[in-house]
């Protein structure tokens, strides 16, 4: 078995990183299903990557979902289910939406009412959680917007966090154009960009 960086995440001033390594099985992350004896070896740095050390594993269906909070990163769990018996014409059903949850505490990341638990969610200046819902906005861990792009999405909206704000990406499939928001603190719009 090759071992394979699936996932990492990064926290805003980006002096602290973690990295996840599949060791064994197949892992989350990759183009392949997980497997229940996949391990993915964490390896941390808190020097902006100039050293690293060894942070723990996950094991199964977990991955390192991108944010970091307070020393601990955001998680997932896919959610497997047997696969279900459907009728002739029937429709089978989705896959359920991962769990979240911060890595090492454990502390459960719930998906607020509306929001879409398919998107990963993202971590904000502050170290609020904020989730994504098919109605283009952005809403809080109450499920309160934060801001809106006032549309469905063309693809996934991408959050950036940085410093004192927020900046997000979408496109609309009406039209083929792209835009970019920028939000202060408070939710604010700053400017905005568009670009084919």
């Amino acid at each position: 078995h090759e071992p394979w960086i699936t996932s990492f995440a990064v926290n805003q001033d980006t002096s602290e990183m973690v990295v996840g390594v599949c060791t064994r099985g197949s892992c989350a992350g990759g183009m392949s299903a997980p497997s229940p004896s996949g391990e993915l070896t964490l390896f941390r740095s808190t020097d902006g990557g100039v050293t690293w050390a060894d942070y723990g594993a996950l094991t199964g269906d977990v991955y390192i979902s991108g944010g970091i909070r307070n020393g601990e990163i955001m998680v997932a769990r896919y959610l497997q289910e047997p696969p279900a018996t459907v009728p002739p014409g029937g429709t089978p059903r989705p896959p359920k939406a991962p769990e979240y949850y911060f890595y090492p505490s454990g502390e459960a990341i719930p998906t607020p009412a509306g929001a879409d638990g398919y998107w990963q969610p993202v971590i904000l200046p502050g170290g609020d959680v904020a989730w994504r819902t098919h109605d283009g906005r952005l809403v809080d861990p109450a499920g309160g917007q934060i801001a809106a792009t006032g549309g469905s999405f063309r693809y996934l909206p991408r959050v950036y966090a940085a410093q004192g704000g927020i900046a997000l990406e979408w496109g609309y499939d009406e039209v083929q154009r792209n835009y970019l928001a920028v939000f202060d603190a408070d939710g604010r719009t700053g400017s905005v960009f568009r670009f084919p």
